[in-house]
């Protein structure tokens, strides 16, 4: 109720919406520029390895997408044109961006709602020598494609673990350790869940199956159906009131008031229409039938004070959840990536060590 009440108590406040478009915080990252067909010649010996050649120009150099392994024989065919076009289409849509090293394991982002991969970048450096980063934006967030916004396929966490594996497929990503946040936590165990093969780890960072408390078997998700209706008529009634008054809630932190203000803006970038059925989806969604037919290993980072996602949370996907780990951190607020990147990271470095 707390939370509650602080946002609508904001509400009434008017806060404009952002006046002019922001600088990408990823600017300095490459950036996905043209995906480019390519004759390759048919093998002697029968066996293919078939992707995509993708060139990223930006300040790190050139990264390249799996190229077409081959040898180089006799006679040529071309690459079928449908099979370019179908992956540049999920790469457009979901703003996919690559980094690191190109034959690293692969470690890829999911962020929570409200936010877009430039979430992600005081983590970056701590994996961007070892592993090969791959990040993306949700559609109707960041440099989405916002025409592809489909309500009916959004209206459900599915929706978006479909996108998820669709990018797998495209990039022909294997052995993909998963790092979720928020309700992308969530939306990497449907999509493990679905297809099992295709992830070795799952980190999930400030997870919840279900934010709302289930008063029949006893589960606390930290709030009553009628504290997120309350919250969800809030953001109605002034969108860019309530994104000031939720930001500097979710993130805590408040002797760093810079995190929750970026938060913020994140927020206000975001189509209002869309954040509120993705807030009404992130917010009634119930994943616990999901836990059971996961079987993919899984760090769940737990942490301190987090207004969206209260200990009992943590302990109840811990025991749910066949192959997990439970890390309590020390950083406070639902965004530990942003507020406490290194502590973030020790826990997954070690994690994976532990793991190897």
């Amino acid at each position: 109720m707390q939370l509650l009440t602080a946002v609508l108590e904001a509400s009434s406040l008017n806060f404009p919406s952002p006046h002019s478009p922001l600088s990408w915080p990823l600017n300095s990252l490459s950036r996905l520029r043209s995906i480019q067909a390519a004759d390759v010649p048919i093998p002697q010996m029968g066996w293919i390895v078939a992707a995509l050649k993708v060139t990223v120009a930006g300040t790190l150099g050139f990264l390249y997408f799996p190229w077409i392994v081959w040898e180089r024989t006799t006679p040529y065919v071309r690459v079928s044109e449908n099979v370019v076009k179908a992956a540049a289409a999920v790469s457009a849509r979901n703003n996919v961006t690559l980094l690191g090293r190109e034959d690293g394991p692969v470690l890829m982002f999911a962020h929570g709602f409200g936010c877009d991969q430039s979430m992600w970048r005081k983590l970056l450096p701590y994996f961007v020598n070892d592993y090969r980063l791959v990040l993306f934006d949700h559609v109707g967030a960041g440099h989405s494609d916002i025409s592809a916004y489909d309500w009916e396929k959004y209206g459900s966490l599915n929706g978006y673990a479909m996108d998820l594996l669709e990018i797998c497929a495209a990039l022909e990503l294997e052995d993909v350790i998963l790092v979720g946040h928020s309700v992308s936590t969530m939306i990497a165990v449907v999509a493990a869940a679905h297809e099992p093969t295709r992830f070795s780890h799952l980190i999930l960072l400030a997870p919840s199956p279900r934010h709302t408390n289930d008063p029949y078997d006893g589960y606390i998700g930290g709030f009553s159906r009628e504290d997120i209706e309350g919250l969800l008529a809030s953001l109605d009634s002034n969108y860019f009131a309530w994104a000031a008054a939720l930001a500097p809630i979710v993130m805590g932190n408040p002797q760093e008031p810079e995190l929750a203000e970026d938060l913020r803006v994140s927020f206000c970038r975001t189509n209002p229409a869309i954040a509120r059925h993705f807030a009404e989806v992130t917010f009634f969604s119930d994943t616990r039938p999901e836990l059971r037919k996961l079987h993919t290993s899984c760090l769940i980072l737990q942490c301190s004070n987090d207004r969206l996602a209260p200990t009992e949370v943590g302990a109840y996907l811990h025991k749910n959840l066949e192959h997990s780990t439970l890390v309590q951190l020390q950083a406070t607020g639902h965004c530990p990536h942003v507020s406490a990147p290194e502590e973030t990271a020790r826990a997954i470095v070690h994690y994976l060590d532990t793991q190897s």
